[in-house]
Formats: C-alpha cells, sequence, structure tokens
C-alpha cells in the first residue's frame, strides 16, 4: 500500500468517526458542513505515526480528531479575519452565520478540542496547546501591508530569515504536533516523540513552500491578487535576500527555484528523523508521505 492508497482508505474511516463527534457538539447542523472537503492530512499523520511505532488506529483516534477539530476551528477564524467568503465549496461560516456567531463556535469547538485531549493525556495537552499558541502567534505575526513590513525592518525587528520562522509558527506547528500526538497514543519515549515532532515540522514546512509556490504560479499566470502580494512579501524578501521590494516580480526564476530547493530540503530533512523507525509497512508509508502531501498541494497549480 502507498501513501495515497492509505490516506484515502483512512480518510473515510476517519470521516465517520469526525462525524460521529461533530453530532455531539452543540450548533453542529449550523457548521458540521464546513468541515466538508478537508484533506484530513494532519490527524491521518497522528494515525500513521502510531501504527508506524506499533500503536493501533484506536489508540490514536481521539488525538487525532482533536488534530483536526483545532484545524477546522482556525479556519472559521482565519475566513473572517482574511475575508474569505468560500471553503471548500461552501460559504465561509461567518457569512452562513454572521461574524460574532461563527467566531464562537470556532472557539467553542477549539476548547472542546483541548478538553478531549486533557482527558487523555498531559503531554498531548501540552504539545496541542503549544501548537495553538505557535499558528496563533504565526498568524498574528503575518504582515497585513506591505508599508508595516518595511518599517518593522527598519525597525530591526525582523531580518530576511523571517520566512522560515513564520511558516514553522502558522502552518508547520500544527504538523509537528500532529506527529508527535501519534507517538504519544503510541506511548513512546521523548526521544521518538521528539522525531516524530520534527519530522512533521519539517512537512509542515515543504506543505507551506508549497502552497506558497502554487500562490507564485498564479501571480504568473495572471491571478492578481492583493492579498496574495502581502502574504508572498516574506517570501520574496528570504530568496532574494534583499529587502529591497519589487511586487512586480515575486514570480521571478530565482523566488521559484528557491521554494524548490527549499522544499526538497524539508523533505529530506523530515525523512531523516525515521532513522531508527521500526521496519513495518506504516514506515514505509511514512517515508511516502513528505513527498506525496507535498505534491497533493502542488497539484492546485495545474
Amino acid at each position: 500500500m502507498n501513501f495515497i492508497e492509505y490516506w484515502k482508505m483512512m480518510k473515510d474511516r476517519f470521516d465517520k468517526y469526525l462525524l460521529d463527534e461533530l453530532s455531539t457538539l452543540p450548533f453542529n447542523d449550523e457548521f458540521k458542513t464546513y468541515f466538508d472537503g478537508g484533506k484530513r492530512l494532519r490527524p491521518i499523520l497522528t494515525i500513521l505515526v502510531c501504527q508506524s511505532l506499533g500503536g493501533k488506529f484506536e489508540n490514536a483516534i481521539d488525538f487525532a480528531l482533536a488534530v483536526e477539530l483545532v484545524h477546522n476551528s482556525m479556519l472559521i477564524h482565519d475566513d473572517f479575519i482574511d475575508s474569505h467568503t468560500h471553503r471548500r465549496g461552501h460559504e465561509s461560516l461567518w457569512r452562513k452565520l454572521n461574524p460574532r456567531r461563527a467566531v464562537l463556535v470556532a472557539d467553542m469547538i477549539l476548547s472542546y478540542a483541548q478538553r478531549k485531549i486533557a482527558k487523555i493525556s498531559a503531554i498531548g495537552y501540552t504539545t496541542l496547546a503549544k501548537a495553538i499558541y505557535d499558528v496563533t502567534l504565526g498568524a498574528a505575526m503575518e504582515p497585513f501591508n506591505i508599508s508595516y513590513f518595511i518599517e518593522s525592518f527598519k525597525e530591526g525587528s525582523i531580518n530576511t530569515r523571517f520566512y522560515r520562522f513564520l511558516i514553522r509558527l502558522k502552518t508547520a506547528a500544527l504538523f509537528a504536533a500532529s506527529a508527535k500526538l501519534g507517538a504519544i497514543a503510541a506511548k513512546k519515549d521523548r526521544n521518538i516523540r521528539s522525531k516524530a515532532y520534527m519530522y512533521g515540522l519539517y512537512i509542515g514546512e515543504a506543505f507551506q513552500v508549497a502552497d506558497d509556490l502554487v500562490d507564485v504560479y498564479k501571480l504568473r499566470n495572471g491571478g492578481f491578487d492583493d492579498a496574495v502580494l502581502i502574504r508572498l512579501i516574506p517570501a520574496y524578501v528570504y530568496f532574494s535576500n534583499s529587502v529591497s521590494l519589487d511586487v512586480n516580480n515575486l514570480d521571478n526564476d530565482v523566488i521559484i527555484d528557491g521554494m524548490k530547493k527549499l522544499i526538497n530540503e524539508a523533505i529530506e530533512n523530515a525523512l531523516k528523523q525515521l532513522k531508527n523507525w521500526p521496519n513495518n509497512e506504516y514506515t514505509s508509508i511514512l517515508a511516502e508521505a513528505p513527498k506525496t502531501i507535498t505534491e497533493l498541494m502542488l497539484q492546485e497549480s495545474s
């Protein structure tokens, strides 16, 4: 079985548990369709890591459910903050309901996920809480306009490596926690948990750079969008190693080649974490995951 086959099989199985979980929450009729269509990469990573380390699906499912609940609660917030009107073919929750109710529902889902983990694992709770903090911090640090970003450089509060720091917070942190929770579910020691964390971190890094590369390709093909331009500024500064911003040149080959190189480096670093991992079918699938997950994101540019 390869990763795609595992992912499709596990996604169907996981979604049944997710639907049951959502049905227990208040107001679920108002928001459960928001969960439709997600790739479920993070919770499936939790389950796969657990199985590769000798654990069972049943050991990992509650951790995986919490991860997906956290991820979607944050997307509800993001949609409102960024004024996204649609998500996965559905109207964004803040548009379907209203901003106040959508934000409060997201808060409820987020706190429910944390409570769910707290009941079964103190280490798991700490891991998830750290991820929530990191992702929120990363979102808060994203530039909201070009002038502010340039001024931050002049003040010295950020430097050209800001992009790497940012993507590790806003995206990679939850991937890292997802993988680590799999090791926690399998009841492994700190050393293995740390390796699982770094494995997930590098996957998340590759995933976010691939996401940004998709945006660069869209710009090259005429998909001009002010929000996308602002979001790509940290990447431009990092890959060009320059704070001399040229918003009309964000899709140049230096940026694209740099992104591709960083994606490959992150994938290689993820695989290094699996050294001395148990030799089984799930580990083989785990070894395929970094490249395949990244390719799933890049397919969105085609």
